[in-house]
């Protein structure tokens, strides 16, 4: 283990205990999400981590096997089946075909190029003829991408909610080059967002996780959730996909407040309009909602999720 990871994962270390002191604040994991911060990480499971159930929270089928368990061990996924492979081949043809139908005009070319995977840390890929290699995860991050690519304007400050291993991040901020990119998460993917978005933004990127940590000059920063306010961070507008949808009434409210005081005018999230768990709230009832105006609401273009994209506007003070 090199130097860098070995004080990577001291960091992360450090960051659960402080997690665990402030775990009575309401950003703390909802019932459903608790078991992400058991998994013990090494060197290697971080380094391929889109290949091991580290990430199983950050991604679906097909990028990880499917599995009966809810989430599998903390091991490296086992090769796919000849079964999952035509599976997972027809799953993402067919996704990135719903994608692509409900893009803005002009924008395939954008998505195309957005939409392809490196394959780094491990990445399980899929070939799409006119596409090229993807993840599951790409094709999604690729339709954020391009369409926030029409509602924000260059070098706006963004609030990430949820960013899982920072792959929507990725995409926007050579896209937007916004003047900060915050990312909020619980520990384990923030620790995978740091992992993947320093290696591509070399020197870019912060880390607000302990106590002692100060905001530095990185116009990326991954802060703890209970470090958002006092540190004079501002956000034009805040994102969340497919994560306020796990979150507790509690959760949803601390975020509600996040955002109010991070002074966020407008909030782009694509999230089930349904519950799943006893704890989930659908998106049509988040308690901030009364704070803003909605500008777009549609079903998201995965056929029968009843999940919807939302543009939401900050309502004017009278």
């Amino acid at each position: 283990m090199d130097s860098a990871t070995a004080s990577l994962l001291d960091d992360y270390a450090a960051l659960k205990a402080e997690a665990a002191a402030h775990s009575a604040q309401g950003w703390s994991p909802s019932p459903v999400e608790g078991w992400k911060d058991e998994f013990q990480v090494t060197a290697d499971s971080l380094a391929e981590f889109r290949c091991h159930s580290i990430s199983g929270g950050t991604i679906n089928f097909p990028d990880r096997p499917a599995t009966r368990s809810a989430m599998p061990q903390p091991e490296f996924f086992a090769p796919r089946t000849p079964a999952q492979i035509a599976r997972g081949h027809l799953t993402v043809w067919r996704r990135c075909m719903q994608l692509i139908s409900a893009l803005p005009k002009g924008h395939l070319g954008l998505y195309r190029r957005l939409a392809q995977d490196d394959g780094a840390h491990g990445a399980q890929r899929w070939m799409v003829p006119g596409i090229g290699l993807v993840t599951e995860a790409s094709i999604r991050y690729a339709y954020y991408a391009a369409a926030l690519s029409e509602k924000l304007g260059k070098g706006q400050p963004i609030f990430e909610i949820g960013a899982g291993f920072g792959g929507l991040a990725q995409r926007l901020v050579p896209l937007l080059d916004p003047h900060r990119y915050i990312i909020t998460d619980l520990p384990l993917n923030m620790l995978l967002a740091y992992t993947n978005l320093s290696g591509r933004f070399p020197g870019e990127v912060g880390r607000i996780w302990l106590s002692t940590d100060r905001l530095g000059p990185a116009r990326i920063q991954i802060v703890a959730p209970w470090r958002l306010t006092g540190l004079g961070l501002t956000a034009d507008t805040a994102i969340n996909t497919v994560s306020f949808q796990h979150m507790s009434m509690r959760n949803l409210e601390f975020y509600g407040d996040a955002m109010a005081a991070l002074g966020v005018r407008q909030l782009y999230h694509v999230n089930r309009d349904v519950k799943r768990d006893p704890t989930d709230v659908p998106c049509s009832s988040y308690p901030f909602r009364d704070r803003f105006e909605v500008a777009l609401s549609r079903e998201f273009p995965f056929v029968g999720r009843n999940v919807r994209e939302e543009l939401m506007v900050a309502r004017q003070p009278t």
